[in-house]
């Protein structure tokens, strides 16, 4: 299992942690609020109800993060901004929380015990959230495994036969109708195995499950060797790290010559 494996796990299962929190947190802030609501001043029942209204939008947003496709820097973003605010939060009710009545409960013994466990959480979580916005910021830096159109990652696809070199032959029966060849001529396109995950997946989308509806790039597919002319129908997401619905996709790539040949590129007499 590499590093980002892991890590899309375990965010996961700790992003769902931090919801369930956020719930047990707003119903114990509700609890006290209904209890001391009428001992309470006008600043600490703005206090508790900003504390309150601040973990259910977390949760909400917390879920949503679960759902909706993972992005980095998006990530980032939005859980600093979460600690930023829960920050304030939990120093507002630290500052406050020696002044708070216990008129409500039964024992002010039970009051504290409850105002003493929203404290521990408050800041507990503005911790975790803390670890997170870590843990992404040391993930930024490790490099990321190219996804294929189905959204599994290179490590997940099928094993290439492991050779040095790979030949990917391009023929117009083969990539026809997304790919037109000059009449006559076949291309080989022979390339190091650490550098060909685009070609891979192009070479396995013949094989497998894969949409076979690829974007191919002049750079990605082979560098300078040929100009291509696109001509594109219908929405066309960004290639990485998703496309999706590539049923809505016509494209069509003639593919020239030039006069000087990338040296991975031969061509067949």
């Amino acid at each position: 299992m590499n590093a980002w494996t892991f890590f899309r796990r375990a965010r996961i299962i700790l992003l769902s942690f931090l919801v369930m929190s956020c719930l047990a947190w707003t119903t114990l802030l509700t609890v006290f609020l209904v209890h001391e609501w009428s001992y309470f001043s006008h600043f600490q029942r703005v206090v508790i109800i900003s504390l309150l209204s601040l973990y259910g939008f977390t949760a909400i947003l917390l879920y949503l993060m679960v759902v909706v496709h993972f992005r980095l820097w998006w990530d980032m973003a939005r859980m600093f901004t979460l600690l930023i605010i829960h920050a304030g939060g939990s120093v507002a009710f630290t500052l406050y929380n020696p002044s708070f009545p216990c008129r409500g409960f039964s024992t002010e013994t039970v009051c504290r015990e409850l105002v003493h466990v929203i404290f521990i959480g408050c800041w507990a979580f503005c911790g975790i959230i803390l670890c997170f916005v870590v843990a992404l910021g040391i993930m930024a830096f490790l490099p990321r495994p190219v996804e294929s159109l189905s959204g599994k990652g290179e490590t997940e696809l099928p094993p290439s036969p492991a050779r040095s070199k790979r030949e990917v032959s391009l023929t117009n029966s083969a990539l026809h109708p997304f790919i037109l060849l000059t009449p006559g001529r076949d291309y080989s396109i022979t390339t190091n195995p650490q550098r060909s995950s685009f070609l891979r997946l192009m070479h396995l989308s013949w094989q497998t499950e894969i949409p076979k509806r690829l974007v191919l790039s002049d750079h990605l597919l082979c560098g300078r060797a040929f100009r291509p002319k696109i001509i594109l129908q219908g929405s066309l997401p960004a290639f990485f790290p998703d496309l999706v619905e590539p049923t809505r996709l016509i494209l069509i790539l003639f593919v020239i010559p030039h006069p000087h040949p990338h040296p991975s590129i031969h061509r067949r007499q």
